[in-house]
């Protein structure tokens, strides 16, 4: 009698297996990152598809994810880049939510005109795109919390993979040269940067600004380029690379001899647009904050200031003449500016003002003079800043609604975030420092490498130090006082050169900073602060 055949039995494939399995056709231990049947057996695990996390368990979760994605299901086609739904899903995310969001406050190209279209041909951007909406969806589902990768999350774990699959694209890229390599490049290191910062990662994301910067400096642009991609591409960068100066991360801030080459001419003439406007207002204001840096770098150095102070005056004359011209064109210009009226307009206009009056204030003040700090002109200047802050951020909040959580996220541009800051270490008055960190706590966000959750935390912190020192010297003086009832920051209680440093794992971070008592002495006193409670 003959055998029958033997049959396999047959059972339902797995869809939440990784790839490699599934095409093995054997049963996945599921293990995160890369299961243990592929690398036990010597295979390479190629990852898991992202519908698994359509089929967790959290039903709250889940009807928030629907809700979320819901108004954007009629963009989702196969026309789009990726190879998924859920690629799909997240590219339609992505142009609906993302890009007017990282658009920021000012209209540009850069992310219809030139990221968009290239997702369809370039896998490499179109996976850094999928990796950051998934992840920015995740941000906006949550609110803002300090970030924290967690690869327990679905949307973390699939944004990692599109993360790994835009490097190893680009990796292949980079052999087929071709006029479009230097925009696809330089268009994932915008992307890679913002990934980064979205994931709390500050020295990956820095670094992949530098790339991108290095490419700009060192290669410069052909005369068969895009110019629209050269010049949006290049002003993103620039921005990022004003906010980088603020991070520590240059070594030579300022050039002195660079003033008399580039100041702005006398015009009769304002700005023809905001975009024009707000270009001139980034140069201005970057060669204020590199000066600044500069002085502060000689200043750490132990170089003495008393015997560079007349050259470093005459500087900060030339930069205030800078200033002065500025803000003449921008007067001429405002009528033309604000049309035709809108929200956005005068919102875009009042952030420009905001970021001219702030590289005012902070140049006035580069030397930390006492008289100066103490002057009414400062404390006028602190109120006008803390006042045009909250303005702007009731005009978003007029826009987006009520509710802080329909607040915009993420932004790629300077907005308020380091003027309150300025307002909240710099300003002796302490009720118009909590006023400005009460701003700050008001609307969690984002502004390219500013973290508001982040800064207010440095600032709660550094106002918490002076106002206890400030609290000591007057007990000692006779005076009683306790922190509640300090209103008043004296200089001798301030803080110098304060840096927060956050821990590799995101659980704690580390406030260094010198006062009066140690700048002599080249010593730095150190404040842990465990993230979690702020969680």
């Amino acid at each position: 009698m003959s055998e029958k055949p033997r049959q396999k039995k047959f059972t339902r494939r797995s869809r939440t297996g990784c790839r490699t399995c599934r095409a093995r056709h054997v049963k996945c231990d599921e293990t995160p990152i890369e299961c243990k049947n592929c690398t036990s057996a010597g295979w390479k695990c190629d990852g898991y598809d992202a519908n698994r996390s359509k089929r967790i368990a959290h039903n709250k979760d889940r009807q928030v994810c629907v809700k979320i994605l819901s108004p954007y299901s009629h963009i989702v086609s196969k026309a789009q880049p990726g190879k998924n739904p859920d690629e799909w899903r997240a590219f339609a995310f992505f142009q609906a939510s993302t890009v007017p969001k990282m658009a920021g406050f000012f209209d540009s190209s850069l992310w219809n005109k030139l990221v968009l279209p290239m997702c369809h041909a370039e896998p490499a951007v179109s996976h850094a795109v999928i990796a950051l909406s998934t992840l920015h969806e995740d941000l906006e589902i949550h609110g803002t919390p300090l970030p924290r990768e967690d690869l327990g999350n679905d949307r973390h774990r699939f944004a990692m993979e599109q993360y790994g699959r835009a490097l190893s694209a680009l990796n292949r890229r980079r052999y087929v040269y071709d006029s479009k390599m230097r925009d696809v490049v330089l268009t994932c290191c915008l992307l890679f940067v913002v990934f980064e910062l979205l994931r709390g990662r500050y020295d990956p994301a820095l670094l992949h600004l530098e790339k991108g910067l290095s490419i700009i400096r060192h290669h410069g642009w052909n005369d068969g380029d895009d110019q629209d991609a050269e010049e949006s591409l290049t002003e993103a960068m620039s921005r990022l690379d004003v906010q980088a100066v603020f991070f520590g991360v240059r070594d030579n801030y300022f050039d002195p001899s660079s003033i008399n080459d580039t100041v702005i001419e006398d015009s009769p003439h304002g700005f023809r647009n905001l975009a024009e406007a707000r270009r001139e207002s980034d140069r201005v204001s970057d060669r204020v904050f590199r000066f600044v840096r500069y002085v502060k770098a000689l200043s750490s150095e132990g170089s003495s200031m008393e015997n560079i102070i007349e050259h470093l005056d005459e500087h900060q004359i030339e930069l205030k003449a800078e200033l002065e011209k500025y803000s003449e064109r921008l007067n001429k210009s405002q009528k033309l500016l604000l049309q035709p009226g809108g929200p956005r307009e005068k919102r875009a206009f009042d952030l420009i003002s905001l970021h001219h009056m702030s590289s005012s204030v902070v140049l006035d003040t580069y030397l930390d003079d006492e008289d100066i700090l103490n002057s009414d002109a400062h404390l006028d200047a602190c109120e006008d800043l803390v006042a045009l802050s909250e303005k702007i951020i009731n005009s978003v909040r007029a826009e987006s609604g009520s509710d802080w959580k329909s607040l915009p996220s993420l932004s790629l541009d300077t907005g308020i975030i380091p003027s309150l800051l300025y307002v909240c270490t710099k300003c002796p008055h302490a009720p118009m420092r909590q006023r400005a960190l009460n701003l700050l706590d008001s609307w969690p966000h984002r502004e390219g490498l500013w973290d508001s959750n982040l800064v207010a935390i440095l600032a709660r912190q550094l106002i918490a130090i002076e106002t206890e020192a400030e609290a000591e010297r007057l007990s000692a003086e006779g005076m009683v006082s306790t922190p509640v009832n300090v209103a008043y920051i004296s200089t001798v209680s301030r803080v110098q050169d304060a840096f927060l440093r956050v821990a590799e794992d995101q659980t704690h971070a580390v406030i260094t900073y010198t006062t009066k008592e140690t700048e002599n002495e080249g010593t730095k006193k150190a404040r842990l602060v465990i993230l979690d409670d702020y969680a």
